[in-house]
């Protein structure tokens, strides 16, 4: 799953009053364990692995692709690549889906 982790483009938040621009694994990370953490607790266990699920054809329409960019030497490209996966997950449709899912 695909996260903005350039602090120049990331996610504004307040700290003690004060907006500030923050980037890095350490935003991202938390972004992407809630589409997670929500189905866990509302299925009462967990999902378990879930990376051959989400690479299947129809887990995709719960994915925003991220068709074009690049971060140094890697590039984004339409459809899924290596360092995108299948793009930013939509909150919604991934929890929908991820209810079916049986570990």
């Amino acid at each position: 799953m695909a996260g903005d982790a350039d602090p120049a483009t990331g996610y504004l938040v307040e700290v003690d009053g004060s907006r500030t621009g923050i980037g890095g694994t350490s935003a991202v990370a938390p972004l992407r364990a809630g589409p997670i953490a929500r189905p866990n607790q509302s299925r009462g266990r967990p999902l378990g692995y879930l990376y051959p699920w989400i690479y299947r054809r129809e887990a995709a329409a719960a994915f925003h692709d991220v068709g074009h960019g690049n971060s140094g030497g890697y590039s984004a490209d339409p459809g899924g690549d290596p360092w995108t996966g299948l793009g930013g997950p939509d909150g919604a449709k991934l929890l929908a889906a991820l209810r079916g899912v049986r570990p």
